[in-house]
């Protein structure tokens, strides 16, 4: 039956391609030279080629990879699905629309119905086309082998009956023999790899809409309600045996943070059953993971040179249990995957869960009232440890995957094809916009292995988990070791330095950036109000925050910094008040240090609030604003080296200033590979140096230093035009410069700084 494809939507609205019969696979995406069904290029959101059409025995098999969003009738298809008669399947989140319809020949007679039940037909027509193809291929093998072992054999009595005494032998027979026993050996084979194609074909997840479906009805919302009587979700938890549900650490430690007038429901599919939490407990790795975290807050250099926080994949053994009272109706306990089955899974294998997001997402993203639980399909992408790096049998704790997720989601079951739950989702991969937790669209997100949990039920739990604590540690020492990260907590300096790179980098003209203080203020938190300051930190709803409203002066075309730093987690938010202005990024460093940056649009008042979580201590703020200069060689290499004196002071604990000791100029020499230039400095005595080149014309630079020996000493081979190195001497010597780009007459400014006590113009 020829396929017709109508374009329902779009610039190529009501155009119409045909395939007939003969046309086996049929391509679409925005790739011309690959693809039949060609997606106009502008189409960003569908891929180059998407997915795939096969035709298989009259039907007509949809296929795309486990990242490729294809929808039939506002329905996420599976990855692979058999196509109806006539449907409407959108390519990629917001693409177009396609009308797929199978044309039948008209001269035929309607086949009669089969007498196959529903269930078997749904699990028949989710089966992949290519294992469909290749059992009826190997039944046509089979059948075709029989026939022509039957020809033989009749051929050869036909022969026999006329030339026997002159051409049959012994050894012939025999041979006959020989060849029909491989021919039954051979029929043998085939049956064993269809039996085997069969279990792969199960093994790929075709049972798992039914085994999630079960799911459903032992899945719960986990909601918070206020002493006023509002409902705010914020989690998602399911039986795991009567009285007792699993969820992450991070929702169920919400139970110990509840006033005397708020509760934590779990309420059903449909709101049919509603329970009241009466306890909970998290696994000990939670809040050793969190503590190691903080404490050192990782660092890593970006190709812009900011130091950037590095985010982890959640926190480790973020799983707990909340408990009910009611054991009666709750739903029956999901299965976890014992420790064999743990060891089998790997990248690829199918995975679902069931659970209620709910961040951002369009009508609170479930209704309260009658909460639906949403369901979603993917695969296991990698099994890491909570360093993302391979791990030995027993730390190999993060389950990475491609199943959407976002708030609200954090605690529900991800389950395999066989209905054993082997992980729950604890973590997402996010952009900041606006303020708002984003979830990426590279959809790799994080699970907890479920072992956690049956490991939390063991007496030798903080046996356990003190080993893995010091393994943890061990493992973040050996990252800094590496010289990837910087073994220090960032500081304010930390955070200014940032968001001035950021501000100089995201301008339209050359400038480098400084910033001045415009307000500023630190004042005690225990005579505040409470204030119900929106924190931003995972799913969880954030704990009471004392602070107070402050209003500031702003002038228009003026990027600002508002930095909140105090005792326990701060929280910072701002109003555009009589001003306009835009957020431009909310930067959580760390839970006592977070900021706002944003520019001024329109001059006037804004407002802010600020606060933080401990009432004994103090919180702190102070709003700056960017100050910009045209950018030379001189403010360049200036800026540069005063970023690093500041972290030489905080380091060294004292005061200090960067003297310019030299300055070259010149041009590079043409060579093989582009341009390169050699100098000699002379460092005197014991001391510490900075080095930085600039490129006059930008172009890329790479920058070397070495010894007398030809020792490489430092370098900095990032692509950028301004590279330079930091450099300790403990006596006079000589080094050597060497300055490449891939461009030959390469103009170029070369400056030397010394690090010297006391305060300075620099």
């Amino acid at each position: 039956m020829p396929l017709k494809i109508e374009f329902v939507d779009g610039d190529l609205a009501g155009r119409v391609l045909e395939f007939g019969d003969d046309v086996e696979t049929i391509a679409v995406g925005r790739d011309p030279d690959r693809c039949q069904v060609v997606i106009p290029p502008d189409e960003r959101t569908v891929g180059r080629e998407h997915c795939t059409i096969t035709r298989v025995r009259g039907n007509y098999y949809m296929e795309m990879a486990a990242d490729r969003r294809v929808s039939m009738n506002g329905q996420l298809m599976e990855t692979v699905q058999m196509l109806p008669k006539q449907c409407v399947v959108q390519i990629g989140p917001e693409g177009p629309c396609l009308q797929m319809t199978t044309v039948r020949a008209d001269e035929l007679a309607a086949t009669l119905p089969q007498e196959i039940d529903a269930q078997s037909l749904h699990r028949r027509s989710s089966g992949a086309a290519d294992a469909v193809d290749v059992q009826a291929l190997a039944v046509e093998t089979k059948e075709s082998s029989k026939i022509s072992a039957i020809a033989v054999v009749l051929s050869l009595i036909v022969l026999g009956l006329g030339v026997a005494v002159f051409f049959i032998t012994q050894d012939e027979v025999k041979n006959i023999e020989k060849n029909q026993a491989m021919t039954n050996e051979s029929m043998q084979m085939i049956e064993g790899e269809v039996a085997g194609l069969s279990a792969d074909v199960t093994s790929m997840g075709v049972d798992l809409p039914s085994v999630l479906d079960e799911a459903r009805q032992s899945t719960y919302l986990v909601i918070l309600r206020d002493e006023d009587g509002d409902e705010h979700p914020f989690g998602t938890a399911w039986v795991m045996a009567p009285g007792k549900l699993a969820t992450n650490a991070h929702v169920a430690e919400r139970f110990n943070e509840l006033t005397e007038d708020e509760l934590i429901i779990l309420r059903g599919p449909n709101g049919d059953r509603e329970f009241v939490a009466m306890g909970a407990s998290i696994h000990p790795g939670y809040d050793s993971f969190a503590g190691l975290w903080e404490d050192y807050v990782p660092i890593q250099i970006s190709a812009t040179k900011d130091s950037d926080p590095v985010r982890s994949a959640g926190i480790a053994a973020d799983v707990g249990f909340i408990y009910v009272d009611e054991t009666e109706d709750i739903g029956k306990p999901l299965v976890i995957a014992d420790i064999e089955e743990h060891k089998s899974l790997q990248p690829g294998d199918p995975v679902g869960y069931v659970g209620f997001p709910v961040e951002n997402m369009a009508l609170g993203g479930v209704n309260m009232t009658n909460p639906v639980p949403q369901t979603q399909v993917g695969r296991v992408t990698a099994i890491t440890d909570y360093f993302n790096a391979p791990a030995h049998e027993g730390n190999d704790l993060l389950i990475q995957h491609s199943l959407p997720a976002t708030g609200g989601a954090s605690g529900s079951p991800l389950i395999n094809a066989q209905g054993e739950v082997v992980g729950l989702l604890s973590a997402v991969n996010f952009i900041v916009v606006g303020g708002k937790r984003i979830p990426s669209a590279a959809s790799v997100n994080f699970a907890q292995r479920s072992t956690l949990l049956e490991e939390m039920e063991s007496p030798d739990v903080n046996a356990i988990q003190e080993e893995r604590t010091n393994q943890w540690e061990d493992r973040i020492q050996t990252l800094y070791a590496s010289g990837r990260l910087e073994q220090r907590a960032p500081e304010m300096d930390d955070l200014i330095a940032c968001w001035e790179a950021m501000v100089a980098t995201n301008s339209d003209e050359e400038i480098v950036t400084g910033s001045e203080s415009v307000s500023a203020d630190i004042f005690p938190l225990d005579s505040l109000n409470i204030n119900p300051l929106a924190m931003g930190a995972g799913d969880a709803l954030g704990a009471s925050i004392y602070g107070k409203q402050i209003e500031m002066e702003v002038k228009a075309g003026t990027d600002y910094l508002l930095a909140v730093e105090g005792d326990g987690t701060v929280g910072v938010h701002v109003d555009a008040g009589t001003s306009s202005l835009q957020i431009v990024d909310v930067m959580n460093i760390k839970p006592n240090l977070k900021a706002i940056a944003f520019r001024v649009e329109k001059a006037g008042t804004i407002s802010a609030q600020v606060g933080a979580t401990d009432p004994s201590g103090t919180v702190g703020y102070e709003l700056r604003a960017a100050t910009i200069s045209k950018s030379t060689p001189e403010s360049v290499a200036k800026a540069a080296m005063r970023r690093w004196i500041r972290d030489l002071a905080r380091q060294d604990g004292r005061k200090l200033t960067g003297n310019l000791v030299r300055q070259w100029s010149g041009s590079m020499q043409p060579s093989d590979d582009g341009g390169v230039a050699m100098e000699s400095i002379s460092l005197e005595g014991s001391a510490k140096w900075f080095i930085v080149a600039v490129s006059m014309d930008h172009v890329d630079t790479n920058l070397s230093i070495m010894n007398a020996n030809d020792d490489l000493v430092a370098q900095d081979m990032q692509p950028d035009w301004y590279p330079f190195v930091s450099i300790e001497t403990s006596e006079s010597e000589t080094m050597k410069v060497k300055l490449s780009s891939p461009r030959g007459d390469t103009p170029y400014r070369l400056f030397l700084y010394k690090a010297v006590e006391g305060l300075g113009q620099g």
